[in-house]
């Protein structure tokens, strides 16, 4: 009967245990935090000022003859915005240091949609709000209907700043490096018996390599992402 010997490869890609030692998870928690305040706030505001429009100032826009105001209502900018603040600082909500494997997913995610809020989401609702503000002091000086589009203006542009300053803290102070482990185990194993009586040579050792992608040997170990093995049988 033939005798086989196993060569087991696992190969291990993680991140730097020094980038995660140092990175500012109660900075970025707290900008999360914000961003989910602001988000909420302007949710309420867009459903407050839907739930006027639908109660109050239906028939008075419609007799005034005013399709855009009409239409920037019921497009309902700040609740659609406001829960793009809401999951963008969801993101940074879920990273903490028990969650090392998927950190720098986390990570990025946040950096996207920060990204997205800064350049899109927010100046969107700030300027439609600002205009739905303009068009309603015009439409009725005397009522203070106009001051709902004010404050979810306000809020988007502290949306605006606060996620500039995410997105730059996930640039520039929180550095992620993958680095990639190979360790190779060599074992020796008799099949001869079948898989139920498997034993190892008494010559047989155990070989432990550790590099990084380049091939050199590293000073300390990363954390542990991604354990991929492979099992190559060799017949003698």
């Amino acid at each position: 009967m033939k005798e086989k010997s196993k060569l087991r490869f696992t190969e291990i890609e993680g991140v730097e245990t020094s980038d995660v030692k140092n990175f500012p998870y109660s900075a970025i928690k707290a900008l999360g935090a914000v961003q989910i305040g602001l988000g909420v706030v302007c949710l309420v505001l867009g459903l407050l000022d839907l739930f006027l429009y639908i109660f109050k100032d239906d028939d008075q826009l419609a007799s005034a003859g005013d399709s855009t105001l009409m239409t920037l209502t019921i497009a309902s900018s700040p609740i659609w915005c406001g829960l793009w603040f809401g999951v963008t600082g969801c993101m940074a909500a879920c990273m903490n240091k028990r969650n090392k494997s998927n950190l720098n997913y986390f990570k990025m995610t946040f950096l996207v949609l920060s990204i997205l809020c800064s350049a899109l989401f927010a100046p969107v609702c700030f300027i439609i709000n600002i205009a739905m503000a303009i068009l309603r002091h015009e439409l009725e000086p005397t009522s203070y209907r106009w001051m709902v589009p004010i404050l979810v203006a306000f809020f988007a542009f502290n949306e605006l700043v606060f996620a500039i300053a995410s997105a730059s803290i996930c640039c520039c102070c929180a550095p992620i490096r993958t680095t990639q482990v190979r360790v190779i185990m060599a074992r020796q194993v008799d099949d001869s018996n079948g898989a139920s009586g498997t034993k190892k040579y008494p010559d047989s050792m155990d070989i432990f390599t550790v590099t990084d992608r380049y091939g050199r040997p590293l000073m300390q170990k990363p954390s542990s992402s991604i354990v991929r093995s492979e099992v190559i049988e060799l017949c003698d």
